[in-house]
C-alpha cells in the first residue's frame, strides 16, 4: 500500500478538511491510516454483494447525515445496518502493524463537483452489549459497557448534535465510480486500540458516521446531494 501523504486542504475555526480527492492518497490520523480506493491495494468490489455490509446512510434530501451501526432499533438517517463483533473484522498487516480494516463506499449525483462529499466524522466504540438502541445519539450513548476505540476527531465525546466537526476528509465519488467498483476510501484502525480497549472477539463494534458538513469549500460542494453512504468489511 502506498501513496501520497494527505495534507489539511482547507481549515476554519472548527474544522480542518484533508483532501482525499486525489486518487492514490493516504491520511493518517490518530494512529490510523486512511487510504483512497486507488491508494489501498485490496482486493474485491465494494459492491454490496461484494463485501460485508454493516450500514448504509441515505437520505437525498438533506445536506448532512449521520447513521449508527446497530443490530438494534435504528434513527437519524440510517437507511440499514447489521450487528458487528470485534471477530467478524479482517486484519491487514501494513508495514508489520496491525490495523482492522474497514471499507467506505459513496455514491454521489455524478462527476465533477456533484461528486464531492465530506466525511465529518468516523467514531468506533466497542461494548459486551449487543443490538445497542441507535434510533438517538443520547440513546446510543447510554449503552451500557460503551468504550470508545477511535475516533477521526480529537473531541473528547460525540457532540450530542450529532455533528462533530474537528477533522474532515474531503471525499471524491468519481475516483471509485458506482456501488459495484473499488471502494472510495478504506480505514485502517489499529489493532492496539482495539486490544488497549479490551476488546474481546464476541464484543459488538458500533460505528457513528456523518457527512456532508463542511458545505462548499472553495467554490465545491461537500453536502451531501443524493444517494447511499455504505460502510462494510471484507
Amino acid at each position: 500500500m502506498g501513496g501520497a501523504l494527505a495534507t489539511g486542504h482547507w481549515a476554519s475555526a472548527q474544522t480542518i478538511g484533508y483532501d482525499l480527492t486525489t486518487g492514490g492518497t493516504v491520511l493518517s490520523a490518530n494512529g490510523a491510516l486512511v487510504f483512497t480506493g486507488a491508494g489501498a491495494n485490496i482486493s474485491g468490489s465494494a459492491g454490496t454483494g461484494a463485501f460485508n455490509t454493516f450500514l448504509t446512510i441515505n437520505s437525498p434530501t438533506l445536506a448532512i447525515v449521520s447513521g449508527i451501526s446497530t443490530g438494534g432499533a435504528t434513527g437519524l438517517n440510517t437507511q440499514s445496518a447489521v450487528g458487528k463483533t470485534y471477530g467478524d473484522f479482517e486484519v491487514f498487516t501494513i508495514n508489520a502493524a496491525n490495523y482492522i480494516g474497514i471499507a467506505l463506499d459513496i455514491n454521489e449525483i455524478g462527476g465533477g463537483s456533484s461528486g464531492y462529499l465530506s466525511l465529518d466524522s468516523i467514531v468506533l466504540y466497542a461494548s459486551s452489549t449487543s443490538n445497542a438502541d441507535g434510533s438517538t445519539v443520547n440513546n446510543f450513548l447510554s449503552t451500557s459497557g460503551l468504550t470508545k476505540v477511535w475516533s477521526l476527531d480529537t473531541l473528547a465525546a460525540l457532540d450530542p448534535s450529532g455533528v462533530s466537526q474537528d477533522r474532515a476528509l474531503l471525499m471524491d465519488a468519481g475516483l471509485s465510480p458506482g456501488s459495484g467498483g473499488q471502494s472510495d476510501i478504506y480505514l485502517m484502525v489499529p489493532e492496539s486500540d482495539f486490544i488497549s480497549a479490551s476488546v474481546s472477539s464476541t464484543d459488538s463494534i458500533y460505528l457513528y458516521a456523518s457527512f456532508g458538513g463542511v458545505g462548499t469549500v472553495n467554490g465545491n460542494n461537500f453536502a451531501n446531494s443524493w444517494f447511499r453512504r455504505v460502510w462494510g468489511h471484507r
